[in-house]
């Protein structure tokens, strides 16, 4: 019951940072209850898909922007991790303003392998070009991971084995 952790967490306006997968299985849901039992404002964006590009990312910032959030859950796989983590980084770099705070950044994996949730490292890639970009900075690391080996089995089996042999690798 790692989740029960955004009980505890301060926020006025919530954005969960997703993909139409966790929307599928119900984790998505699990979190937006919790948060809609404690009366805070959310939203959530779940159109994130696998290695993230660019044109991800842009949406992303365009719609933490209309609605600046003070709290990001990111929850899914390390592309949706990565993603919050570029759209944040990117929103900060492109429309910085001074009365605005960072959120608090909370990643929650339902996977195991890429460690995006404990490390300051995301890729983002240019479909067109075929390239990936690693971004490395020190604000990219999450505020706080909440890790909950439930949630990783809640994926299809395929995706916990996949996952769990990068763990190896």
């Amino acid at each position: 019951d790692a989740l029960a952790i955004l009980n505890e967490l301060p926020a006025r306006n919530v954005l969960l940072v997703t993909d139409q997968a966790m929307v599928k299985f119900g984790l998505a849901d699990r979190v937006t209850q919790l948060l809609h039992a404690r009366g805070i404002a959310f939203q959530v964006w779940d159109d994130v898909v696998a290695d993230p590009d660019i044109a991800t990312v842009v949406r992303g910032m365009k719609r933490m922007d209309t609605s600046y959030p003070d709290l990001v859950i990111a929850l899914g796989g390390g592309s949706v991790i990565d993603a919050a983590k570029a759209v944040i980084f990117a929103l900060a770099q492109t429309r910085p303003d001074a009365h605005r705070e960072p959120p608090c950044f909370v990643a929650i994996p339902t996977t195991s392998g890429t460690g995006s949730e404990v490390s300051r490292f995301a890729v983002i890639t240019d479909q067109e070009k075929g390239v990936k970009y690693p971004l490395v900075e020190v604000s990219l690391l999450p505020d706080i991971a909440i890790l909950d080996a439930e949630l990783t089995t809640s994926v299809p089996p395929t995706v916990t084995a996949e996952t769990g042999i990068d763990v190896f690798t």
